[in-house]
């Protein structure tokens, strides 16, 4: 398990959820039956895995004279992105929905939802760092802390999974001084909510693990994969202590610890539950 491939699955998560808000946000404030029906359609396509009747859905939204306005193209766009990035892997298509979306809402004097240039933005920048393209996806990442900042108010989630992104970004460009800076501001932003955000504080651990490991540093390594693993085991989070039992079994096995880290890769292979 690498840094980039933790954190994908927890925003492609988060992407859903919030495709799924907004739409039924905007149902709700000014209901638009159009785009109630395009994205009950999508996201009725999306969970059967109709990744190709889920485009073809958001083009026919995109090209509706109905939902025209700014804001729905926004969304459409942003839905696209997504699509294209996390389902169907085409990074240049998705980088030019991002783009598309982020044009569009510049354009809007006032934006009907305060944070959705913040969330398209944490998006467009995960993507970046996921290419290779890490000084862009710094500019985006320190882009979205300032947009929703700018609103006057801190979301601490949000708050949170930027400065994720940022130590994730600074690790894969090898200043790990930055990066274990930001990992560590990202422990505090997930004990600082109410309650306590576990997954994100989890993932952070083990994104400091494989930081120090990258650093040679392994005793601390050890103890922040070993932090995570308290959390995880506590709060009965498999998933993660897949990814963190690995995550000590490389450890280890940098370490030439043989017998320990056999023993964590094998932990790694039976804690999921068989599907």
């Amino acid at each position: 398990k690498t840094l980039i491939t933790i954190v994908a699955t927890v925003v492609a998560t988060i992407a859903v959820l919030i495709a799924a808000q907004y739409a039924f946000v905007y149902f709700m404030t000014r209901k638009p039956i159009d785009y109630s029906v395009v994205m009950t359609d999508y996201a009725r396509q999306w969970q059967a895995k109709d990744y190709a009747g889920a485009e073809r859905t958001l083009l026919d939204g995109l090209a509706n004279g109905a939902l025209a306005e700014p804001y729905y193209q926004f969304l459409l766009h942003g839905s696209l992105a997504d699509l294209y990035h996390r389902s169907l892997g085409d990074v240049a298509a998705a980088e030019k929905q991002y783009r598309a979306a982020l044009a569009i809402e510049s354009g809007i004097e006032l934006p009907i939802f305060p944070d959705g240039r913040a969330e398209m933005l944490i998006s467009f920048a995960t993507l970046l760092d996921e290419s290779g393209r890490y000084d862009e996806a710094i500019e985006r990442f320190l882009e979205a802390q300032g947009a929703f900042m700018g609103q006057g108010y801190v979301d601490p989630t949000r708050e949170a999974r930027i400065t994720m992104g940022l130590g994730i970004a600074y690790v894969h460009r090898k200043d790990f001084d930055r990066g274990e800076y930001y990992l560590h501001e990202t422990v505090k932003r997930a004990e600082a909510q109410t309650p306590p955000n576990l997954n994100l504080k989890t993932l952070a651990y083990n994104n400091l693990a494989w930081m120090y490991k990258r650093s040679a540093r392994y005793d601390e390594a050890l103890e922040a994969a070993q932090k995570g693993i308290r959390i995880a085991e506590v709060v009965d989070i498999p998933q993660l202590l897949v990814t963190l039992y690995d995550t000590q079994a490389q450890i280890l096995l940098a370490l030439k610890r043989y017998d320990e880290a056999l023993s964590y890769s094998e932990k790694s292979l039976t804690t999921l539950p068989d599907s």
